[in-house]
């Protein structure tokens, strides 16, 4: 069926070839297919409905004008989003239980997201170098590797959950990390101030990349913290040339 420019097929959404800059995908969607909207030049916003369980991969490529996005359920696939260069605002509903490999890679002035559920694939927000904020709630099983390399404006990153591989940060600058993890790998990132909470339990120590100060709610290390600690709860170490001054059994809610 062809309808306002959508082509679908038993629920599939082939091709769109309308003129719309607005678009709310059709209820009758249940799968957006690869390369759908490839290149659809005029497009300023998408809403995906809850009706939606995936968007095939390269879906919105190189839609340059999208600015907004919202997507309330599925799995988002690989490459969907990739060089949307003008997407500032994306809404990821609490329903979406995956985000692909590079689906939002280079969206270079994508301001903020949050993450509810579900699993962050591998260069998901790779060079997304216009990211200030990052929210990944108590939902999330897993960070995968590189995740949110390169993107180096990162004014504060909370984790609530998931386990953390390594380099999710790679080549990042954060000013403020706080993290709840259990499982935190090596994240290869620039850490101003890093806040640990008690529920971290498995800790790299590779993680202390020029980090200036460091925050641990527990007094207990947790397990892979190769220094020891004093009984002030307080220490200073260095890590590959570069001091950082660790502070033990500290209420986080002050930091």
């Amino acid at each position: 069926m062809s309808n306002n420019g959508f082509n679908i097929v038993k629920g599939v959404l082939i091709k769109y070839t309308g003129a719309d800059k607005d678009v709310v995908i059709p209820d009758e969607v249940k799968k957006i297919s690869k390369r759908a909207f490839l290149g659809c030049s005029e497009l300023t916003s998408v809403k995906i409905g809850s009706g939606v369980k995936k968007i095939g991969e390269w879906a919105f490529k190189d839609c340059k004008n999208i600015k907004e996005v919202t997507i309330e359920n599925g799995e988002i696939g690989k490459y969907a989003f990739y060089e949307c260069t003008g997407l500032t605002s994306v809404k990821i509903g609490n329903g979406v239980t995956k985000i692909g490999e590079s689906a939002f890679s280079d969206c270079k002035n994508l301001k903020e997201v949050t993450i509810e559920n579900g699993e962050i694939g591998k260069w998901a927000f790779h060079e997304c170098i216009g990211l200030t904020s990052v929210k990944v709630g108590n939902g999330i099983k897993k960070i995968d590797k590189f995740a949110f390399s390169k993107c180096t404006n990162l004014k504060e990153v909370t984790i609530e959950s998931g386990k953390i591989k390594e380099y999710a940060f790679s080549n990042c600058k954060i000013d403020k990390a706080v993290i709840e993890s259990k499982n935190v790998g090596n994240l290869m990132a620039e850490i101003k101030t890093l806040v640990l909470k008690k529920s971290v339990k498995k800790f790299d120590m590779v993680n202390f990349m020029k980090c200036k100060e460091v925050y641990c709610e527990a007094k207990k290390k947790p397990f892979g913290w190769k220094w020891s600690y004093t009984k002030k709860y307080h220490e200073t170490m260095m890590s590959g040339g570069y001091y950082a001054t660790v502070n033990w059994g500290v209420d986080i809610s002050k930091v």
